[in-house]
């Protein structure tokens, strides 16, 4: 629940390290995915985005911005589901952040960013491509 917390306000105050701290991708398969979309992109954009950790943590910002976290007041009332021993879920019924995924990776715990969430803003991305 900090780590809940703690990724929303860092996205509240769009604190690019802070996102990046506190996410991970969930395998190195969703992560090449990303690094797939970097490499097709104008050399202009991929300076915005030099790692796919930065463009994740830039397009959880902008989703953070156009649809805010709930008050941290709602936010405690998230439930804990343990998964496994470093991994959970916490839910929070009626919440977009409703089955958001933690891993404990080094010394806290992260968000991780799943692959069906990269292959869902992939999908969204190519269907926003104007024709040529």
């Amino acid at each position: 629940q900090a780590t809940l917390q703690t990724i929303a306000w860092a996205l509240d105050s769009a604190d690019l390290e802070r996102v990046k701290d506190l996410v991970m991708f969930e395998n190195p398969s969703a992560r090449e995915k990303v690094v797939a979309m970097l490499q097709s992109l104008p050399p202009e954009s991929r300076a915005l985005w030099p790692t796919p950790e930065d463009m994740a943590a830039s397009v959880m910002i902008s989703d953070g911005i156009h649809r805010p976290y709930p008050a941290a007041s709602i936010l405690q009332l998230s439930e804990v589901e343990t998964l496994a021993p470093d991994r959970a879920r916490l839910r929070l019924p009626g919440s977009r952040l409703d089955g958001g995924i933690y891993q404990k990776a080094g010394n806290g715990w992260r968000f991780v960013i799943l692959e069906k969430a990269i292959d869902a803003y992939l999908a969204q991305h190519a269907r926003a491509k104007p024709a040529p």
